[in-house]
């Protein structure tokens, strides 16, 4: 600028002369500097100079944001603590707490925000969505729990875990209904979306679960392998409690169902029993009491058909 190359826009050159303590035309003289043509082409035209301050305030106002990480943190504290309570809570009381933080994390949404903190509400949001979805399906209510998985699946696009989560809901309630192809369609498309996280684990269930009511005994045996795989490469949870945390224990149960549908009666009882040796607590109680119960009945009735 002092080499005479270019000037401000018009709009900032009052600015530049309040920092300099002079004024206006004192330091920028009535008109533009004629430049040769062997400068012209390197030279940046006013607009772009106002077009990159703009970009830069803009960037800046992006990172501004009403919610603080404080705040970030327990409501991410808050959603979890609802997730374990799925486990032993009253499902209305459950649903209706969670939908007042649900309220609550669209409401901050509307505020400034930066895209960090947006990004972290909605993935809040999107985890509340899948309690409340799975809540309600629980409750009977099989159309507003359909309604809500589809919003969290909207609220996590971009979200592997989300989304994987999502879809295995889906898988879930196409299983409870009886429609075994649609369950192995949403159990695969959840485990592409999953990548290497813990909820694969549960869509191979699913899905093995589905090949064994189609009678496919070989894409039983495979799938549970591929599960069992998956398994061991991933540490135990610190809260198996916690719906959207895979329970490895679970597993064997799955397992169970699966042979016991397509009658390979030796490994069901094998993974029946594995399920009765670590469903118990440290005084012998069942740690999961319809779990246990029905691991006894398919021991019951593994033994039954092998029965002259």
């Amino acid at each position: 600028m002092e080499a005479g190359k270019w000037l401000p826009n018009p709009r900032y050159r009052a600015l530049y002369a309040r920092v300099t303590g002079t004024r206006e035309a004192e330091l920028f003289g009535p008109d533009e500097p004629a430049l040769d043509s062997a400068h012209s082409p390197a030279r940046p035209v006013p607009g772009d100079v106002a077009d990159a301050v703009t970009t830069v305030e803009l960037a800046r106002r992006l990172r501004l944001s009403d919610v603080d990480t404080a705040t970030l943190e327990t409501l991410a504290a808050v959603t979890g603590s609802l997730c374990t309570q799925y486990a032993y809570r009253r499902p209305d009381e459950l649903r209706a707490e969670a939908q007042r933080w649900f309220v609550y994390v669209v409401e901050l949404l509307g505020k400034r925000v930066g895209l960090y903190e947006h990004r972290e509400l909605l993935v809040t949001a999107g985890w509340l969505a899948l309690l409340i979805g799975c809540v309600e399906y629980d409750s009977g209510l099989a159309v507003a729990a359909e309604s809500t998985r589809l919003s969290a699946l909207q609220l996590g696009a971009g979200h592997s875990e989300i989304t994987a989560w999502a879809l295995e809901m889906a898988a879930w309630f196409a299983h409870t209904l009886r429609e075994p192809d649609q369950t192995v369609s949403y159990a695969e498309a959840g485990q592409d979306a999953a990548r290497s996280a813990g909820v694969a684990v549960q869509l191979v269930a699913h899905e093995a679960r589905a090949l064994a009511r189609m009678g496919k005994v070989n894409g039983v045996h495979e799938a549970l392998e591929r599960g069992h795989t998956l398994l061991s490469r991933m540490p135990r949870p610190s809260n198996p409690r916690h719906p959207f945390v895979v329970d490895p224990d679970k597993f064997d149960f799955y397992a169970v169902d699966a042979y016991r549908v397509v009658g390979v009666n030796d490994r069901a009882a094998a993974h029946a029993t594995e399920v009765l040796r670590t469903g118990r607590g440290p005084g012998g109680e069942d740690l999961a009491p319809m779990r246990m119960a029905e691991a006894r009945i398919i021991l019951a009735a593994v033994a039954a058909r092998g029965r002259p």
